[in-house]
């Protein structure tokens, strides 16, 4: 319903189904496709539920007629497979990368935490969120930077903020584009979180990085989280407790081992982090994309489709 909607209506039918605001979404988006289905020629749909290591999991096609009845059910199940850090109390979330190619807010807020609007909100809250960089495929789009508290001088660098503002604007959301706080290097800002944290133990840190909010299957956390972490059959332990290694100019070897010197000051003293591997759902953690997509025959009369009374097709594979 939402890639007729918004998919279909680019950047005009965003803007117009956006205008009045998040709090009215859940109702306009299905209104908006149903007066689609009503007026063009959809031939099919077919939904694609992703798991968390963006592999397709379930594929199913519907019918025009389908869509509308079975897309909620779909949507559900989407929900209930969606990725998830394993731990609670987490004071410091580093998430090396945002972009567009991993959610369409640049973070997906079901991992972070982070909701750009007040109509949405998750079920736990993480005290500070830090971003390293923009990935390259986001092509300076910064959506997302703004729902952080801090970032570095090397993300607000490759930033087209002008390009990031055009979803703004057309969203009417504008918190995800605003800038956080803006350290030097990733040193400083994931410092700066640690530091700021209140009724935690900053000795002892509760923090985790991630390569980006996509991809949780394999994540770092610190040595404070290890009971945790080995307590629960749902995680593996894959590496030992080693320093968070910076170079001269503080920036942070995402898979480098510890080295010795390393310019580790009071916010990092006797800080040391293991990768993990996450699972949230079993060996195939499900995840967090649902995707429907649509095919409009322009000027095809709908009585020339032949479509089979029930979807399709309909398979599944992980």
């Amino acid at each position: 319903m939402k890639m007729m909607t918004i998919g279909l209506g680019k950047q005009y039918g965003a803007s117009l189904c956006h205008e009045a605001g998040f709090k009215h979404m859940g109702r306009l988006v299905p209104m908006f496709a149903e007066v689609i289905l009503a007026n063009c020629s959809i031939l099919f749909g077919l939904a694609i539920v992703e798991n968390a290591y963006s592999r397709t999991c379930l594929l199913k096609g519907l019918t025009p007629a389908e869509i509308p009845i079975q897309e909620p059910g779909l949507l559900d199940l989407a929900r209930k497979l969606m990725p998830k850090i394993l731990f609670d109390n987490i004071a410091v979330l580093v998430i090396d990368e945002i972009g567009k190619n991993f959610s369409g807010d640049g973070q997906d807020p079901n991992v972070s935490s982070r909701f750009a609007t007040p109509y949405a909100s998750g079920d736990f809250t993480i005290q500070k969120v830090c971003v390293l960089d923009i990935s390259e495929k986001s092509h300076g789009i910064m959506i997302g930077a703004g729902c952080a508290d801090t970032c570095t001088r090397r993300l607000v660098d490759k930033s087209n903020l002008e390009a990031s503002y055009i979803n703004a604007i057309t969203s009417t959301v504008f918190d995800c584009v605003r800038l956080p706080m803006i350290l030097k290097n990733d040193y400083y800002a994931m410092a700066a979180c640690i530091k700021t944290c209140n009724e935690v133990d900053r000795e002892h840190i509760r923090m985790v990085r991630i390569p980006n909010t996509l991809e949780v299957g394999e994540i770092w956390i610190s040595e404070s989280m290890m009971e945790d972490a080995a307590r629960n059959p749902r995680i593996e332990i894959l590496s030992p407790p080693e320093e968070l290694p910076f170079d001269a100019n503080g920036i942070y070897f995402l898979r480098a081992p510890a080295f010795p010197g390393s310019h580790l000051l009071n916010p990092f003293r006797r800080q040391v982090f293991s990768r993990i591997k996450n699972r949230p759902r079993g060996i195939n953690p499900a995840g967090p994309v649902f995707i429907l997509f649509l095919i409009i025959l322009q000027g095809l009369p709908r009585q020339q489709s032949s479509l089979p009374p029930t979807g399709c097709t309909c398979g599944s594979y992980s």
